[in-house]
């Protein structure tokens, strides 16, 4: 059967990716870090399918293909919203970690998935909000939405998503810079300083659309985080 599910659905897209690619002929290091994230998402997808916590159990489904991610579950399932937001976080943590940053985007409709295969509006949806409306490095969902899917969720798990706020255009984003302790002191220390080398790297580009992301990154770096400033 192929029927659709009402799911939330991340499309998460790594940035400057082709770049790096056409730089990683001559560079070894660079050539290292595509392998290194890659084999990651990779790993973390079989992990979903046949790990000690296995995921499409629960009806958690990743599809990984290049440098896209699509992952995605029910949206009334347990922990639902809150188990996603968090996968989300650490998924973005892993990028920076190999020194990548990513853009993506967040919607709740009608979705199938499973091991193979993805498909349906929500991933067309999801897949226009990225490609036209995230432009940072940062992944939006649309306020009522949002708001949605804080209501599928029971009063407690609600008041642990704190990872988002909204941008100055309206979209809520994930904010993966302040610290809301879901790391030790040491890890969150160790992500920031990894996330400032990446942006201060990055505003040194001649390319003033790509400087536009980094500056975006820089103001939200110096705004939320508690431990460095550039």
């Amino acid at each position: 059967m192929c029927n659709y599910e009402k799911r939330i659905v991340l499309y998460l897209d790594l940035l400057g990716f082709k770049n790096k690619v056409d730089k990683s002929i001559e560079n070894v290091d660079i050539r290292k870090k595509i392998f290194n994230i890659l084999t990651k998402l990779y790993k973390d997808k079989e992990e979903n399918y046949s790990g000690t916590l296995n995921g499409s159990m629960m009806g958690d489904h990743v599809s990984v293909f290049s440098d896209n991610i699509v992952y995605s579950v029910l949206l009334n399932s347990e922990d639902g919203f809150f188990k996603f937001s968090n996968v989300c976080y650490y998924l973005i943590l892993e990028c920076i970690y190999q020194g990548f940053i990513a853009r993506g985007a967040i919607y709740i409709g009608d979705l199938f998935h499973n091991e193979k295969i993805v498909f349906g509006p929500a991933l067309n949806e999801a897949y226009s909000l990225e490609s036209t409306n995230s432009i940072y490095p940062r992944i939006i969902m649309k306020r009522d939405q949002f708001n949605d899917a804080l209501e599928s969720m029971d009063y407690v798990d609600r008041n642990y998503i704190k990872m988002f706020d909204e941008d100055d255009d309206g979209f809520m984003f994930l904010n993966y810079i302040k610290d809301f302790h879901e790391l030790e002191k040491e890890n969150y220390q160790y992500f920031i300083s990894k996330l400032r080398e990446i942006i201060i790297s990055g505003l040194n580009t001649k390319d003033d659309k790509i400087k536009q992301k980094y500056e975006w990154l820089k103001t939200k770096f110096n705004k939320y985080n508690t431990y460095l400033n550039i």
